[in-house]
């Protein structure tokens, strides 16, 4: 080897250890009762906390999400339990049959990548399940009794789920009635799952015999998504994604 192509070399070697050693954090893995939870946004460590999605939330300690648009807040229930989650606010709001008020929180839930990040020991613990992070191995291991969400959609409430889902987040007008519920598989943009297709019609307000407007929506069983038909298009767009 030439004299100055040895120097090259060893004029990259400092490099290339530089960027071995400062390689990127890999991704932090949630195991919830032993499995992993798998998402398309990772969780994310900010400030020595762990946030996750919220659609995590949903489908892994068994409760409703709701992204409240206009309030720029999260809403999450389960059973008799409500937690309302200001965007960017360092407390959320608990209330149950027995109690209310206000809870301090570490850090604020935030967006990324479209995705509401919620700070998962603040929420998880909320739920009364035990966080405990492990930093060597980047993992989070949540342990309940409870599993994943049931599924509980089914051809009689899907309906009623969707409307009422979609007029609390201001997403549907009044006026709108169910004509059809079936059960369908949708494939649509990495989402494949079962669920029932809602035809819901408004009629005109002068003439009840037409009619003024009809839509179609997905509703999966859990109900961590609603998604609307879109006839230009020939395919589903996302309204609900509890992500």
């Amino acid at each position: 080897m030439k004299k100055t192509d040895r120097r090259k070399w060893l004029w990259l070697l400092p490099l290339l250890i530089f960027a071995l050693a400062f390689k990127g954090p890999k991704d932090v893995t949630i195991y919830m009762n032993g499995e992993i939870i798998s998402t398309d946004q990772p969780p994310v460590i900010k400030n020595s906390r762990t946030f996750v999605p919220v659609r995590v939330i949903a489908e892994n300690l068994g409760a409703k999400v709701y992204y409240l648009k206009d309030e720029k807040a999260v809403s999450v229930e389960k059973g008799d339990k409500l937690i309302y989650i200001p965007i960017g606010k360092k407390e959320m709001r608990i209330s149950t049959t027995e109690m209310a008020g206000p809870v301090p929180l570490d850090e604020p839930a935030f967006i990324k990548n479209n995705r509401t990040m919620l700070p998962l020991r603040a929420i998880a613990e909320m739920f009364d399940m035990d966080v405990a992070w492990d930093e060597a191995a980047r993992e989070v291991r949540i342990a309940s009794a409870d599993h994943y969400l049931k599924p509980y959609v089914n051809a009689e409430n899907a309906a009623a789920e969707v409307i009422d889902r979609l007029m609390k987040m201001g997403l549907l007008d009044e006026g709108y009635y169910a004509t059809d519920t079936r059960p369908v598989t949708v494939d649509e943009k990495n989402l494949k799952e079962e669920g029932f297709r809602v035809t819901l019609r408004k009629d005109n307000p002068v003439d009840k015999n037409l009619t003024d407007h009809i839509r179609h929506f997905f509703i999966n069983k859990t109900g961590t998504a609603i998604l609307e038909y879109d006839p230009v298009a020939d395919g589903y767009k996302e309204v609900l994604g509890v992500n």
